[in-house]
Protein backbone atom coordinates (compact mmCIF):
# COMPACT_ATOMS: atom_id res chain seq x y z
CA UNK A 1 0.00 0.00 0.00
CA UNK A 2 2.86 2.15 0.88
CA UNK A 3 4.61 2.26 -2.94
CA UNK A 4 1.10 3.01 -4.28
CA UNK A 5 1.34 5.99 -2.58
CA UNK A 6 4.41 6.97 -3.04
CA UNK A 7 4.14 6.29 -7.02
CA UNK A 8 1.12 8.43 -7.01
CA UNK A 9 3.07 11.33 -5.44
CA UNK A 10 5.64 11.03 -7.96
CA UNK A 11 3.24 11.65 -10.46
CA UNK A 12 1.85 14.57 -9.21
CA UNK A 13 4.90 16.18 -8.86
CA UNK A 14 5.68 15.23 -12.34
CA UNK A 15 2.44 16.96 -13.21
CA UNK A 16 3.00 19.98 -11.95
CA UNK A 17 6.66 20.13 -13.28
CA UNK A 18 4.97 20.11 -16.92
CA UNK A 19 2.46 22.93 -15.97
CA UNK A 20 5.30 24.92 -14.98
CA UNK A 21 7.28 24.48 -17.89
CA UNK A 22 4.31 25.25 -19.78
CA UNK A 23 3.16 28.68 -18.53
CA UNK A 24 6.31 30.69 -20.62
CA UNK A 25 4.67 29.34 -23.63
CA UNK A 26 1.31 30.71 -22.67
CA UNK A 27 2.25 34.45 -21.59
CA UNK A 28 2.87 35.55 -24.96
CA UNK A 29 -0.28 34.41 -25.99
CA UNK A 30 -1.74 35.98 -23.16
CA UNK A 31 -0.19 39.45 -23.84
CA UNK A 32 -1.26 39.54 -27.61
CA UNK A 33 -5.02 38.89 -26.22
CA UNK A 34 -4.46 41.86 -23.57
CA UNK A 35 -2.92 44.45 -26.81
CA UNK A 36 -5.92 42.89 -29.12
CA UNK A 37 -8.74 43.69 -26.64
CA UNK A 38 -7.24 47.20 -26.08
CA UNK A 39 -7.16 48.20 -29.49
CA UNK A 40 -10.84 46.81 -30.22
CA UNK A 41 -12.11 48.63 -26.71
CA UNK A 42 -10.09 52.25 -27.80
CA UNK A 43 -11.86 51.69 -31.61
CA UNK A 44 -14.95 51.07 -30.78
CA UNK A 45 -14.85 54.37 -27.59
CA UNK A 46 -13.36 56.26 -30.45
CA UNK A 47 -16.09 55.30 -33.13
CA UNK A 48 -19.04 56.15 -30.18
CA UNK A 49 -17.39 59.29 -29.37
CA UNK A 50 -17.37 60.46 -33.12
CA UNK A 51 -20.73 59.10 -33.98
CA UNK A 52 -22.19 61.11 -30.53
CA UNK A 53 -20.16 64.29 -32.19
CA UNK A 54 -21.79 63.81 -35.81
CA UNK A 55 -24.90 63.60 -33.97
CA UNK A 56 -24.70 66.96 -31.58
CA UNK A 57 -23.43 68.51 -34.89
CA UNK A 58 -26.66 67.34 -36.92
CA UNK A 59 -28.85 69.37 -33.95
Amino acid sequence: MLSSAVALDEVVRATDGSLVLAIPAFVPAFIVTGVIIHIVRKDRREEREEAARAAAADN
